[in-house]
Formats: C-alpha cells, structure tokens, sequence
C-alpha cells in the first residue's frame, strides 16, 4: 500500500480531465440549443449583457446603480430561459455547467479542504494499488455466508454457538453501514484466526465506497512502517499522515501483528485520539484475546477502546481450514 506524489499526479490530471469534458458537454449542449432556438440564444446574450454590464459598473465603482439590481434582471432571464427549455423539451438545467462532483465542481476542493470525491479517488488508487479491488469483488455482503460458522460450536465462556456470535457481528456491521455519517461508531473485531473479521471488515469497506465514502484499508504491519517512515523523514506530517487523517473510515486490519514498541503505541493512542475528535470512524480487526490489548498497548488505549469501540467478538473453527478441506473432499471425490 503506497501513497506518493504519483497518486496525487494522477488524480490531479484525472480532476482536469473531469473539468475538461464538463466545460465540453456544457459547450455543446449550449451550441445544440442555440441553433435550434434563437429566442433562447438571445437570453443567454442578455443574460452576458448584463453581466459585462455588472462587472464594469463595478470597476468604475458606480454607486448609482444598485447591484442588486443586475442580479434581479439575470434572475428574470434565468427564469425565462428555464420555461423555454422545458417548453422545447430539455430540463431546465440543462444548460446549467456540468460537473461529476456538484459539490466541489470538480475541483477536488470544497469549502477549504479536501472535498469527500477527492479522498475517494485517493482510496480507490490505495485499494487499485495493494490489490484489494479484486478481493471486494469476492469479499462483499452479497457473497456472505454462514456455511463455516457452526451452530454446534459453543463458546465455553458465553454459551453462545459461533453460528451466533457471527449473525449478530453482520447484524451489527450494517447496521454501522446504514448509519454512517448520520451517527459517529467506531467496531472491534476481535478473536481467533480464520473467524471471519477480515471478511467483515471488507465487506463494510466494499459497502460504504459504493456509497461515495472514502475508505482506507491497512494492515497493520505495513501502517505503522508507513507512519514510521513520514515520521522519521524530513516531512513530519506526509501524504500518507494526512490522508488517513482525512478519510471517511480508517480500517487497521490485524492490529497486534506488527512489531509493537513505544511508536507503535504512542501513534495509535494520538489517532484514536485524533479521529475520536473530528467524529471520524476506525474499525480495527485483531486475533488478540481482548483483555491483552492494554498489555500489548497501554492501559490508556484500552481505555479508549473500550469507552469509544462497539466490540464484536467472533469465535469458531478456522474458515480457512475448512475451506481447505472442503476443497480436498471435492478433488476425491
């Protein structure tokens, strides 16, 4: 997973590109329907008129001519423009500038920062980059199953079947998708390898970027190198620093993987921190038993955790075996 000023290039050319064919398509529809209907060809000229008319009161400070004045006749204009579309079979926007991002007009920049399409096209390049794209084509909601969860496995602690603890941990991951960015959650997967926290994490990630959000995905081995690698570096707070900052969801899969040491708590103690303050959700994944996290961590990011986290245990017998075996079983057969 790699972010450099190649990703920005290139989203930086795509957005060009974005503004570009808009400005074309509202060129044409614009001579499309200027030949066809003079009468709203002349609007569109009284309508420039008036315009040009505004900026040179302006620039010779003209203070007997009331600006709203301008804006009251390009408002009627606009108006009738809009009737004799409709009139001639277009919408009334039609003629309006065409943009994907209505937002932040294809300029990847909405109200001083970084509008949502553009981290989205950021996460798209990340998930295209580290491979990811393919798996949530097979790793979604719609090819979920509950095959290899055993209502016959029983969770000595709870009594609850791992069939169980699996329907109410999909229960619970859309519900967080259907209620992303209404309300402010953050999830724990946590248990055993091969439990299907991996598969649900995706599942979200898949779920929430068909819906626009921008999502970043990390193991946690490869996160906490990259933050290590800005950090140490003559740039304190780089690319891959402000992106993950700026995302939508932050997904740090299997946390307890990674080399832990005292950077490696100290920066996720400052992001639970961080994205706790600007309401901006982390889901995180671990095989660790829930308990060992302050031990591994610190006492204060399992406090965190635990006062800012919906825990989603997950138990039963490794998927990946089984899945395996299921394999082995068809080629004897």
């Amino acid at each position: 997973m790699s972010l450099d000023m190649m990703h920005y290039d290139s989203i930086e050319r795509e957005f060009s590109r974005r503004r570009s064919r808009g400005l074309k398509l509202t060129e044409s529809r614009r001579a499309e329907v200027h030949n066809a209907h003079p009468d709203i060809r002349a609007i569109d000229e009284a309508i420039s008129s008036v315009s040009v008319e505004e900026a040179t009161s302006r620039l010779f400070n003209n203070k007997d001519t009331e600006s709203g004045d301008f804006h009251r006749r390009i408002d009627e204009l606009s108006k009738a423009r809009a009737e004799l579309l409709v009139k001639y079979g277009y919408g009334a926007d039609y003629l309006d500038p065409v943009y994907q991002c209505p937002r932040c007009k294809d300029t990847g920049f909405y109200r001083g920062a970084r509008c949502s399409c553009y981290n989205r096209a950021l996460a798209e390049l990340l998930y295209n980059d580290s491979g990811l794209s393919k798996v949530l084509d097979s790793e979604n909601f719609d090819t979920l199953s509950f095959r290899y969860h055993s209502p016959g496995f029983i969770d000595s602690t709870t009594g609850k079947s791992a069939r169980e603890f699996y329907e109410q941990a999909v229960t619970t991951s859309k519900a967080f998708v259907d209620k992303f960015g209404e309300s402010y959650n953050n999830l724990l997967f946590y248990g055993k390898t091969g439990t299907g926290k991996t598969f649900l994490t995706n599942c979200i990630a898949k779920a929430l970027m068909d819906r626009g959000h921008s999502v970043i995905y990390a193991g946690a081995h490869d996160f906490f190198r990259k933050l290590a690698d800005e950090r140490f570096s003559s740039e304190k707070s780089g690319p891959f620093t402000r992106v993950i900052r700026e995302c939508d969801l932050l997904i740090i899969d299997d946390l307890g993987s990674e080399m832990t040491n005292s950077f490696v708590s100290s920066e996720l103690f400052a992001l639970l921190n961080e994205r706790n303050l600007k309401q901006r959700s982390i889901i995180i994944s671990t095989n660790l038993e829930f308990g060992k996290i302050a031990s591994v961590y610190s006492e204060r990011t399992f406090s965190r955790i635990l006062n800012n986290f919906v825990l989603i245990k997950l138990v039963g017998d490794d998927i990946r075996v089984q899945k395996q075996y299921d394999t082995t079983s068809k080629e004897i057969i």
